[in-house]
């Protein structure tokens, strides 16, 4: 079955209520996905003697154009990094600074309030558990149906 058909047969069968809460999520990481797009459209300028190409929002020569592909969205990048160590129930400072260590976080308060707000949408869509407070790990339970066939367990 495709991608496309599973996500119309889980629509169906959510309320009206977490259909609404599902497109709110999307519509955050499509905002996100702006954001960095005219982020870099400032950050980095093109010039006016070199033809370029637009992939997603970064402006590249024609000689280093690759092919568009779809960055991570935040909530996948957590997904990523917490299955490298899928038994491991991470504190919330360390995943953070983990993340920025890493380069997939800013080190500013708008980041972590971002961080912490997707985080705890993917406790109620059950991607993430909280063993206690302050502690994230990966659900182990039914998973949602909107979370891609990346995150589901072998």
């Amino acid at each position: 079955m495709s991608e496309s058909s599973d996500l119309l047969k889980a629509v169906s069968e959510m309320s009206d209520r977490d259909l609404a809460r599902e497109i709110g999520n999307r519509e955050e990481d499509l905002e996100l996905l702006r954001a960095v797009w005219q982020y870099r459209k400032r950050r980095e300028p093109a010039s006016a003697s070199t033809p370029q190409t637009l992939t997603l929002g970064r402006a590249v020569e024609h000689n280093q154009a690759r092919p568009l592909r779809r960055p991570q969205s935040r909530r996948q990048t957590i997904l990523a990094v917490m299955r490298e160590a899928p038994d491991r129930a991470w504190a919330y400072q360390e995943f953070r600074e983990e993340l920025v260590r890493r380069g997939l976080l800013e080190d500013t308060e708008q980041a972590n309030h971002a961080l912490s707000v997707a985080m705890s949408k993917m406790v109620k869509l059950r991607q993430l558990e909280r063993p206690e407070r302050g502690y994230y790990q990966l659900a182990r339970g039914k998973t949602n149906p909107f979370v891609s066939n990346e995150s589901a367990e072998p």
